[in-house]
């Protein structure tokens, strides 16, 4: 075969000249140019770093700033707190004065981080510019400290204790908007360091681009330079290398051809050889075969004559080609040798069976075997074993027929004989009520009777050929231990040829159950062979014998040791036999009351007479009778018992004499009575108590409770709790308190119940988990103290003549509505302003027509805005008016409107005298932009500008008007 080879690879033989000088200084520049770019990098990660660090301190007092301002406005929510406990003339209660004395020590402690710095929190002290703006909160912070301190004070009444909060109020406003002008200006200088850090950032980008410009310049354009020479140096090496590599490759090519013509004649002359080889091989193999097909033929010849079976082989024809010895005997009673004479040797049935079957089965399957019946000289005929085999020819058609004939006559008399013997044991073994098994010596059982079968509970196909090493028996030995297969009787007996009595096992019958046997096992004789003989196993059933004798043990074992008190007696009620927690219970023992009647020592004054009667009846009459029985100890104490006394009857049914059971109900009976004084004194308590069990089922309810929902006691039994809330507030319950009763097995807060007639009612409620599942709810009835709350609430955020905002209630509800109307960028307006002449009202008409102006005129307010609007007045005779979504072109609408109002009240009042006087109203308008928002106090002082100017025109007007007038 050809070998094709590939074009060797080219080396470079010869070096490539270096420029050493240039190279060096390239890598000099190269290296100095990253060391300056590197250097610059690093410059410019600690600047930024520095810069961080000053940012995230910013960023964290801007943070506490915030939550400064939350603590402030807690304390105001604490303090207000207060003031509702006391106005609803509760105790004050200990943790909502708790909760006002954390608020102000959390507002002092972050007050303190932010002015002096915090090691905790990694923060620096302030510069000098915050410290002057944080110094002009700590006035404020201390008048806080005096409020708080004088509102905490135990004996100051509620109404002594609104006007504090509401200074407090005022005060921590005042900290609030300080607050937010440190806020803001934190916010500024930290929006400044930002710039000045990307400003920085981008002077250092600026640099480095003007570094990697130099490099490229200097460094990178020489090196490609230098790197373009050298690669055409090597070009040109490569091109000579080529042309050499080229020559050796056309010399390489002619030489393999040369070879590969020398090594086609060397292959054509071993394969001549190879071809004469085989043949002289296939010569070989015939000839060893010829002779090995001798051989067997004479060996097979040799042992057909030494067989007693007879043996002859036939052509179709019928003519005999073949016979052994045993044949030729036979053939000698013919007269030719062929198959129609030969058949004069058969019964006629057992011609007609060869002609009709035999052979032409013989023909089709190639084999058949049937027997026959041989005539005899002078004597019976014999029973032979006829087989028939069909021998084919090359062309695969039958040619010739072989036929054997074994005498099987006396084998046949011997099976009948050991058939006759085996059926007469068989019956005998399956009379027997034992159980007999027997095991081959492999071990497998192969015979077994009815009895067998019955005792282990399975059938004769479960039982054929199974071992006793199948772990399907699961044998234990008498002291329940499992029992290996190889210590089984019947396999000790058969393997150590040792006889085994009375040996008790148990196994698990075909249904599961145990039996316990006992079993007898006998080795069987192996006819003097070597090795293990069979064996034989009798056993008998003894599974309730056995039950029997432990019952009687177990309750033996179970009356001594038993905790409940044991007492025999006879037929006539006397004392036999008392077991030890009888006599712990009595205080008597055996040898003290044997022979005695139980009521003559056990018995006492304050035992019922019924009882005593009940169990002298069902002594005489043989009866069961049980029931609570007061008894004396020997030391003359009482104890009651649970007492059961029951007949034991004899093998004819007849009462032969008594056992009786008693157990110790001294401690369930105290119990039961303390219970019902409980339940008496929880029944009149004046709050509601509920018991609930596992299911969240209603045990218990005492009448308080039922009172509370509308129902009587009976009637909430074996309901659900759940159904005394309405299903929302049942879901929040289960959602809120649960988790915590079970976690920590206590609850407490505020729920809405629901009473029979469907109305909802603020109460007080207290969840405990009970030991062992259920739960104990305790309720109280809380609606006039949520009512005092309403109305303190109302009165802290509402004028009490007009019933509009009061100035800290619209200030909150203005801040909130702001915030929302930026998010949603909608525009507002507020209108603020005073009566007109209101003190001539006042001085004229008196303060009772003062105050109906002022209602008046906050009736006007209310119906000219709408619901959403804000309404208030801040104090004296000032209202003001926040109007949401409102713009520049509604506000004329409005006002003229408001003053349409005035002027018709004005004229309504006109024709009485008593109250003729004249009301009006200026307003000033500021306008809220979303873009650019200002709080509430901003606005208000816009407006008030805008008020005195429309008053001042307003003025004008009348000034102008009245000469025309009066003319």
């Amino acid at each position: 075969m050809t070998a094709y080879r590939t074009k060797p690879d080219v080396t470079e033989t010869d070096a490539v000249p270096v420029r050493t000088s240039r190279t060096e200084s390239l890598t000099r520049s190269y290296l100095l140019g990253l060391g300056l770019i590197a250097a610059l990098g690093v410059a410019a990660l600690l600047v930024t770093i520095a810069r961080a660090d000053g940012d995230k301190s910013s960023a964290q007092r801007m943070n506490l700033s915030g939550r400064q301002r939350l603590l402030t406005q807690r304390l105001v929510s604490a303090a207000y707190s207060v003031a509702s406990h006391r106005l609803a003339q509760t105790i004050t209660d200990t943790a909502v004065m708790h909760t006002l004395s954390t608020a102000a020590d959390a507002w002092r402690t972050g007050y303190e981080n932010i002015r002096n710095g915090s090691p905790a929190l990694r923060l620096a002290a302030p510069d000098a510019r915050d410290v002057a703006l944080l110094d002009s909160v700590n006035g404020q912070r201390q008048r806080i400290e005096h409020l708080r301190t004088t509102i905490s004070v135990p004996g100051l009444s509620a109404i002594a204790t609104v006007p504090f909060v509401d200074s407090l109020a005022v005060t921590a406003d005042e900290i609030v908007n300080r607050l937010d002008h440190y806020t803001a200006v934190l916010v500024a200088r930290h929006h400044a360091d930002v710039a000045t850090t990307q400003r920085i950032g981008a002077g250092f980008c600026a640099l480095l681009l003007c570094l990697l410009a130099l490099e490229a310049q200097f460094v990178f354009r020489p090196a490609t330079r230098a790197i373009g020479e050298l690669l055409r140096d090597q070009d040109a090496v490569k091109t000579e290398l080529y042309a050499k590599a080229e020559e050796m490759y056309n010399n390489s090519v002619e030489q393999e051809i040369q070879n590969d013509t020398l090594q086609s004649h060397q292959r054509r002359l071993i394969d001549q050889q190879e071809e004469l080889l085989a043949q002289q091989t296939t010569l070989i193999e015939q000839r060893d075969h010829l002779e090995l097909r001798t051989n067997d033929l004479s060996r097979l010849t040799a042992i057909l004559d030494a067989t007693p079976d007879a043996v002859a082989v036939f052509s179709l024809t019928g003519e005999v080609l073949y016979t052994n010895s045993a044949a030729e005997q036979h053939l000698q009673q013919v007269r030719r040798r062929d198959w129609t004479h030969a058949a004069h040797l058969l019964t006629a049935e057992s011609v007609r069976q060869l002609r009709d079957v035999g052979f032409p089965r013989a023909i089709r399957r190639g084999v058949w075997q049937g027997e026959s019946s041989l005539r005899s000289r002078g004597g019976p005929a014999r029973t032979v074993v006829h087989t028939l085999l069909a021998h084919r020819g090359a062309d695969g058609r039958v040619a010739t027929i072989s036929v054997m004939l074994q005498d099987i006559t006396e084998q046949k008399a011997l099976q009948a004989q050991l058939a006759e013997d085996e059926e007469r044991t068989r019956s005998i073994i399956e009379a027997l009520a034992e159980g007999v098994v027997v095991q081959d010596s492999e071990g497998n059982i192969i015979q077994w009777n009815a009895g067998a079968e019955r005792i282990l509970g399975l059938t004769g196909d479960q039982l054929s050929g199974r071992t006793s090493m199948d772990p399907a028996w699961f044998s234990v030995d008498p002291l329940g231990d499992p029992l290996p297969g190889d210590r089984h009787p019947i396999s000790r007996a058969r393997s150590e040829g040792i006889s085994i009595d009375g040996e008790i096992m148990g196994v698990h019958r075909g249904d599961g159950t145990q039996a316990w046997l006992s079993v007898n096992a006998r080795p069987m004789s192996n006819g003097g062979q070597r090795g293990q003989a069979a064996a034989v196993a009798t056993f008998t059933d003894i599974t309730e014998t056995l039950a029997a004798a432990r019952e009687l043990e177990t309750l033996s074992v179970v009356a001594r040791q038993s905790d409940h008190a044991i007492m025999m007696l006879d037929r006539a009620g006397s004392v036999t036999w008392v077991n030890a927690a009888w006599e712990n219970l009595a205080g008597y023992a055996l040898a003290d009351v044997a022979g005695q009647r139980p009521g003559e020592f056990l018995h006492g004054t304050h035992t019922r007479p019924e009882s005593i009667a009940g169990i002298g009846t069902a002594l005489q009459s043989g009866d069961r009778w049980s029931g609570d029985i007061l008894n004396y100890r020997r030391d003359g104490s009482p104890y009651w018992i649970e007492l059961t006394i029951t007949p034991t009857l004899g093998v004819h049914g007849a009462c032969t004499g008594f056992v009786g059971l008693a157990r110790n109900i001294t401690a369930r009976r105290n119990d039961e009575r303390e219970r019902q004084q409980l339940v008496a004194a929880v029944s009149v308590a004046t709050d509601g108590i509920a018991v609930t069990g596992v299911s969240g089922a209603l045990e218990f309810v005492n009448t308080a409770f039922a009172r509370m929902h509308g129902y009587k006691p009976a009637e909430l039994l074996q309901t659900s709790w759940a159904s005394l809330y309405e299903s929302a507030e049942a879901r929040r319950l289960v959602r809120e308190a649960i988790p915590e009763v079970t976690q920590i097995g206590f609850w407490h807060g505020e729920a809405t119940g629901r009473t029979r007639e469907g109305t909802l009612y603020p109460e007080d409620l207290s969840l405990t988990l009970l030991p062992h599942g259920g739960l104990v709810a305790v309720s109280r009835d809380i609606s006039e103290r949520k009512a005092a709350e309403e109305r303190l609430l109302h009165l802290s955020v509402r004028d009490e003549l007009t019933s509009l905002y009061n100035r800290r209630g619209f200030l909150e509800q203005a801040e909130s509505a702001l915030k929302l109307a930026t998010r949603q960028n909608v525009p507002c307006a507020l209108l603020y302003g005073d009566l007109d002449s209101f003190k001539s009202v006042n001085d004229g008409f008196g303060h009772d027509s003062g105050d109906t102006a002022l209602k008046t005129i906050a009736g006007i307010l209310s119906a000219s805005f709408r619901d959403t609007d804000l309404v208030a007045r801040l104090g004296g005779d000032e209202f003001t008016i926040l109007g949401i979504d409102l713009r520049a072109s509604d506000i004329a609408t409005i006002i003229e409107r408001i003053d349409d109002a005035v002027t018709r009240s004005n004229v309504a009042r006109a024709p009485d005298p008593a109250h003729a006087w004249h009301l009006g109203i200026s307003l000033g308008v500021s306008y809220f932009d979303p873009q650019a928002p200002m709080d509430v106090e901003a606005l208000l002082r816009v407006a008030d500008s805008a008020q005195y100017e429309t008053k001042r025109a307003r003025k004008a007007l009348v000034a102008a008007t009245a000469p025309a007038a009066r003319a």
